[in-house]
């Protein structure tokens, strides 16, 4: 990496998906939280080497054996370092860059790039799930089994217009399903309770008519005051299609969301032999890193 750095950075980017100066900005944030001290039994990994390893592991989805013999550790020494270094990621960049905004003004900003970059008024996000797929835990009949024919974690997101995460929660089994899973967050009672600073029903453009700010989601979720999805695909005009249309193309920011974050943490395209767990502290430092490297 010593290598990379001083001599080709673009390799360095795709090694870490980060460059150098990134690189530090995050080795900064996070030294607190995963420095170690030596002592007379052992002489413990840099932060650097460790957060080094962690990245490299999100990045190319290598197996821990791999990564034995490529930075010459134990692999239950990488096993540990992985997932010290992940939550510390979530920990260290959840204040400023997993932030769900809590005030009018945030959801405004949020609303008018919705307008302006996709052409849908008062959207203050797009809601939608992903399933990370791993091995079945012991004994866990099929709990974890999908509607798509395998085991997985769902990683449920709202999104913003340039592609950044403004609310996530992950860890439910692939079991259950998106509208179920949301209903029972803390995101989803605030909305219902309009605790959530939400701005006040308004006039649209050329138009006399109050609509509300809304979440927008697929078919999958119930119609509601503050959420907005498609129209049933059965005997629509012309003005229904070309409403589908709309709300079809702004939904596509969360498809796009998840295709930038896993082709960024290539882990995520794996079937991930961890612990249910484990997977969702893995998924939680990518969706964090993406923020910061969004941002």
């Amino acid at each position: 990496m010593r290598e990379l750095s001083a001599e080709d950075s673009d390799s360095y980017s795709n090694f870490v998906r980060k460059d150098p100066q990134h690189f530090q900005m995050l080795l900064a944030r996070r030294e607190p939280y995963i420095a170690k001290q030596t002592t007379n039994m052992c002489e413990w990994i840099s932060p650097s080497e460790r957060l080094a390893v962690t990245l490299r592991f999100l990045a190319a989805g290598d197996s821990y054996q791999s990564l034995v013999f490529l930075y010459c550790l134990g692999k239950s020494t990488i096993g540990e370092i992985i997932l010290d270094t992940c939550r510390a990621i979530t920990v260290a960049l959840k204040d400023q860059y997993l932030k769900v905004p809590n005030t009018t003004q945030e959801w405004e900003a949020i609303a008018r790039a919705f307008e302006e970059k996709w052409n849908f008024p008062h959207c203050i996000g797009v809601k939608d799930g992903k399933n990370i797929a791993m091995k079945a835990p012991l004994k866990s009949g099929s709990m974890y089994f999908n509607y798509k024919d395998f085991h997985s974690v769902v990683l449920l997101a709202v999104v913003d217009a340039f592609y950044r995460f403004i609310w996530y929660d992950v860890g439910e089994n692939g079991r259950n399903n998106d509208a179920g899973i949301f209903a029972c967050t803390t995101l989803s009672k605030a909305v219902e309770s309009k605790t959530l600073q939400v701005p006040a029903p308004r006039e649209l453009a050329h138009s006399h008519v109050k609509m509300p700010f809304v979440l927008v989601g697929d078919e999958a979720f119930p119609l509601k005051e503050h959420l907005m999805k498609p129209y049933p695909q059965r005997g629509l005009g012309d003005h229904d299609n070309i409403f589908n249309y709309r709300l079809s193309r702004v939904r596509r920011v969360s498809e796009n969301t998840f295709g930038i974050l896993v082709n960024r943490f290539r882990l995520l395209l794996n079937t991930l032999n961890l612990s249910p767990d484990v997977v969702a502290c893995v998924t939680e430092s990518c969706v964090a890193l993406h923020n910061f490297l969004r941002t």
